[in-house]
């Protein structure tokens, strides 16, 4: 099949080069004592916790709205549930 010159000259898509290498990185420690968890592209087949939601909805309320913020306090919510090793 031939490819149009067009399209030959587009770019790699990056973010899924480095969303593969985050999961040849999470397969190494996946049976270890602090398996990876890492939140990349794509969406979840699982809604989030009730707690996650809450945190999410607290975080923005306050203010925060970055997507930073609200990743930061996900982190934090499903740590201090315990929710870390039960999701992976």
């Amino acid at each position: 099949m031939k490819i149009a010159q067009r399209a030959e000259r587009i770019q790699p898509f990056f973010v899924m080069e480095i969303a593969k290498e985050a999961q040849r990185l999470a397969a190494q420690v996946a049976d270890s004592a602090d398996p990876m968890i890492f939140l990349n592209i794509g969406e979840p087949d699982f809604s989030a916790p009730d707690a996650v939601q809450q945190a999410a909805t607290d975080t923005m309320r306050a203010g925060e709205t970055s997507g930073q913020s609200l990743v930061q306090n996900h982190i934090d919510c499903l740590k201090r549930n315990g929710a870390a090793h039960r999701m992976a």
